[in-house]
């Protein structure tokens, strides 16, 4: 019954869509417009004003603009006036040329749509991205642009006198299938962009990297001038930047891999890049890590252990039925968990006692990862849980009386609805676009389920024209190298032109179960391929680090000789002054000897002296006495001598 029930889906799924394709062949529908275009004065800036009248009267499923050139290109704006399956205005910007381009084209373009509110201008809704165009994907935009209900409100300023305009600026970087090898789409995620998309464009992982910053670089460019253009661009200088380089988990998830090095650093972005199967550049996926201090002014990141792990934490409100991006930090597995729950309380805006409970986010198709069988806010412990940088944690406020009042009362069952929004984007989100990828892809996977389940369903029949394409693409591929079909774009291409051949019965019918297993299995070796060449992109670094650290020891070898021979020349001068040093220490001794032997002969000689000046005043007394009594004598005498003769 069950399998009944999934039929029929399918059945009335492929009947509407049938009638909603047939819709869309109506590309020339009537409507009445006026078109304007205007140079920004940048030679690869454009910008297109589209004036769509009678609004209200469209009666069409979709609506495409006039054609306009720039940078050499033919383009169109594409609008669906009731929604792409959605109660939103659903715009995109397409190639409108691309079903007579050559095969392997490819242009690159940064742009913007906007619809201009006629009342106040600042009021008008813009919206930002870029993509690489190409024959998979000739148009790129916005399923959900803006409300219906507040686009066609008359108080809005949207809509005047039944009038709405459109507005497309178109930003070229051109990169040729030939050059496109000399770049390196770089794609910089900040947690700017995980605060505007989280719980908005995405609730899963962390951010879309079609819709964060990119940077084209030259391969050749070193990756420190890249950081240069990041300080430029976002005003964060150079040394207060961290990068971290994303790595693609068999989950589907994305995580860090690990900082890039200072080594890393001195690399170009070409050896840092990375092929990918659906693109026809290398990619390099980068988070950039910025801390502020108390003033909100960048500063030097702290040092990382092997004992932090960064995550970054998604808090769910059960009321608003809202999650949204709170932060990151580190938590280190020596850390107590009472502190860690601290600070989580504190970037939700809790009190610093509140009960929380945390879930990890490990897979986008499966129930979310409990942290403990018990939730408490005293069971988290990041010392048990194998937790990885880049760990993603869901968390809510412990709220026992809430669970009748909402419809999503805890993570768990609000994963699992979104997890279901996301199905339907997946299967319906793209019908409508001007490949119909999304469409056939869809019939593919139908005639497939069907195909042995039901005898009384036939596949759906191919055109003979479609089956000579898919022979044409086919044998194409086959006469490329893998590496060729991954790294051109061509994987897709291939699966296709093979799953067709086989819905055709266009194989003999001893190859049908060889090449259905091989199609069954190519995913999963592009995926092997790639990391395959990831490691042997490794392998490479590392030999060309061997190979740097060998010229290193080359240079310091011719270096080494000369500076030997000088260091033993100054050893010999330095023995020579050593030996004469010596001669002066012996010179100095006995010198200090003769000092001191003639300072003690001075000091007995000084005391002599004293002594000697002591008792010579004692004989200068008994001089002057003496001369005292030779002079009383002597004038005696002379006294006798006058009374003798007179």
């Amino acid at each position: 019954m069950e399998g009944n029930k999934i039929l029929s889906f399918f059945l009335v799924t492929l009947c509407d869509q049938l009638k909603i394709q047939q819709k869309f062949l109506l590309l020339k529908a009537e409507k009445s417009s006026t078109v304007e275009f205007q140079s920004l004065g940048d030679t690869s800036s454009w910008r297109f004003t589209w004036t769509i009248d009678n609004f209200s009267k469209l009666n069409v499923k979709k609506l495409y603009s006039d054609i306009f050139s720039a940078g050499g290109y033919k383009w169109r704006i594409l609008i669906f006036p009731k929604g792409n399956i959605v109660d939103h205005l659903s715009m995109y910007l397409d190639v409108a040329d691309s079903e007579t381009l050559s095969s392997g084209w490819s242009r690159y373009a940064q742009f913007s749509l906007s619809v201009v509110n006629q009342v106040h201008s600042r009021h008008t809704v813009k919206r930002d991205t870029q993509h690489m165009f190409n024959a998979r994907e000739s148009d790129c935009g916005f399923a959900s642009f803006i409300p219906l209900t507040e686009l066609n409100s008359s108080a809005s300023g949207f809509i005047l006198k039944d009038t709405c305009i459109v507005v497309a600026e178109v930003r070229l970087n051109r990169l040729e299938e030939s050059e496109a090898d000399l770049y390196t789409i770089v794609k910089v995620a900040r947690d700017e962009d995980l605060t505007k998309q989280i719980g908005k464009d995405t609730y899963f992982d962390h951010v879309d990297h079609d819709k964060v910053h990119s940077f084209i670089v030259k391969n050749e460019e070193p990756f420190y001038q890249f950081k240069e253009k990041v300080a430029k661009e976002f005003g964060i200088p150079k040394h207060c930047q961290r990068f971290w380089r994303w790595a693609a988990f068999e989950n589907h998830l994305y995580r860090f891999f690990k900082p890039l090095t200072s080594l890393e650093e001195r690399q170009t972005v070409g050896e840092l890049g990375e092929f990918s199967s659906t693109e026809i550049c290398a990619e390099l996926k980068l988070f950039l890590e910025v801390e502020l201090d108390s003033d909100m002014q960048p500063v030097a990141p702290p040092e990382k252990t092997d004992d932090d792990t960064i995550l970054f934490f998604k808090h769910y409100d059960p009321l608003k039925e809202e999650l949204r991006y709170v932060g990151r930090l580190f938590a280190n597995k020596h850390e107590e968990p009472v502190e860690i729950l601290t600070k989580l309380n504190k970037m939700a805006g809790f009190t610093r006692n509140d009960k929380i409970e945390l879930f990890e986010e490990r897979r986008f198709e499966v129930e979310p990862y409990i942290l403990s069988d018990e939730p408490s806010w005293l069971s988290f412990a990041f010392g048990v849980s194998p937790l990885v940088n880049g760990g993603v944690i869901w968390f809510q406020k412990v709220r026992a009386e809430i669970s009748g009042q909402c419809r999503y009362p805890d993570i768990p069952s609000f994963f699992q609805f979104v997890r279901g929004l996301k199905r339907q984007e997946s299967t319906f989100g793209e019908i409508g676009s001007s490949s119909f990828a999304a469409l056939d892809m869809l019939f593919s996977d139908i005639n497939y389920v069907l195909k042995g389940y039901s005898a009384s369903l036939q596949p759906s029949q191919l055109t003979d024209n479609e089956i000579a394409a898919a022979w044409e693409t086919f044998e194409k591929c086959l006469a490329m190298k893998l590496v060729s079909v991954i790294k051109l774009g061509r994987a897709l291409e291939f699966k296709n032109s093979l799953s067709n051949l086989l819905t055709a019965n266009a194989f003999p019918d001893d190859m049908v179960d060889e090449m259905t297993k091989f199609l069954a299995n190519f995913d999963r070796s592009c995926e092997l391929y790639m990391s395959a060449e990831q490691e042997l992109r490794d392998a490479k670094e590392m030999q060309n680090s061997v190979s740097r650290l060998k010229t290193v020891l080359k240079e310091l070898s011719f270096e080494f000789t000369p500076i030997r021979n000088r260091a033993k020349e100054v050893d010999q001068e330095v023995a020579e002054l050593e030996g004469q040093l010596a001669e002066r220490k012996e010179e100095k001794t006995k010198l200090r000897t003769s000092l001191e032997d003639l300072a003690g002969r001075a000091s007995t000689s000084r005391q002599a002296l004293i002594n000697a000046e002591q008792e010579m005043k004692l004989f200068m007394h008994r001089k002057e006495q003496a001369e005292e009594t030779v002079g009383d004598i002597e004038r005696s005498w002379e006294s006798l001598k006058k009374e003798y003769y007179f």
